[in-house]
């Protein structure tokens, strides 16, 4: 890894995992809980989205690691409602994704719950040690760019 991150918080495999399932289930609470129609004035803060992009990234750098395999096009569409709530939310503080948006955060999530279970400490590591270096950067994605063709629709 390039980017040094302190890993001494994560020496133990046991608090490692509580940790990422604490992630995981902020993750999965923002969802259902910013649902525009279950509460009109958006849900909160940017601290849920946060949440959803972070399992989301967790997730794709997992994956590259062959922990699971959802189209890169998956991710992209998340990003992009992920993009369209948090300029909304800075522009309006109603901060929600649309409802087109959640089948691909619940695919993500699922896999990521799979990821949780299956992944060894040290990729769960690697994957947050690759999201801290991301944030640093000045990059607007960590993921790659989209491939034209055969991976621009996804069927959901």
């Amino acid at each position: 890894m390039t980017c040094p991150f302190p890993t001494n918080d994560y020496l133990n495999d046991g608090g490692l995992r509580a940790s990422a399932y604490r992630t995981a289930k902020q993750g999965r609470r923002a969802t259902p809980a910013g649902r525009r129609h279950e509460k009109p004035e958006g849900f909160g803060s940017g601290e849920h989205l946060a949440s959803l992009a972070r399992a989301m990234y967790v997730t794709w750098f997992l994956q590259r690691t062959g922990f699971g395999e959802l189209p890169l096009a998956q991710f992209h569409a998340a990003e992009q409602y992920m993009e369209t709530a948090n300029r909304r939310g800075a522009e309006t503080n109603a901060w929600y994704l649309d409802e087109d948006g959640y089948p691909y955060f619940e695919r993500i999530l699922t896999l990521h719950d799979r990821q949780l279970d299956a992944a060894p400490a040290p990729s769960l590591i690697e994957a947050d040690e690759e999201l801290m270096c991301f944030i640093r950067r000045t990059k607007p994605s960590p993921l790659p760019l989209p491939l034209r063709g055969k991976e621009q629709a996804v069927g959901l």
